[in-house]
């Protein structure tokens, strides 16, 4: 995702998780078929060299391993939190994991 539009229209209409050091909403924007990721990390969690590092791990977690784990065609916010930036790779992994198989729960089909 890169408009702010769409970034500020999950944030309002989304499902919401958030753990200790991320903060995830999820949803659908509309004619989308694949599933999108947005990732935002402000000046707060540190300098850019880290502000950067925090954007890779999220992306990279995202693509190889709970991009699998959210239905087709949702898209997905990750919203840094203080702290973020001195969390080590697998506390990364491990939060934002926990928090997409928790949202990934609101968006599965209902079966009888």
């Amino acid at each position: 995702m890169h408009q702010r539009r769409e970034f500020l229209t999950l944030q309002k209409n989304g499902a919401r998780y958030q753990t200790a050091h991320f903060v995830m909403y999820a949803g659908r924007l509309g004619e989308h078929e694949g599933s999108r990721l947005g990732v935002t990390v402000s000046r707060r969690i540190g300098g850019a060299v880290v502000r950067n590092r925090t954007k890779r791990r999220v992306r990279e977690y995202y693509r190889r391993t709970f991009k699998w784990m959210l239905p087709e065609g949702l898209a997905l916010v990750v919203i840094a939190r203080g702290g973020a930036g001195e969390l080590d790779s697998s506390a990364v992994r491990e939060e934002l994991i926990h928090a997409a198989g928790r949202l990934a729960v609101r968006f599965e089909p209902r079966t009888r």
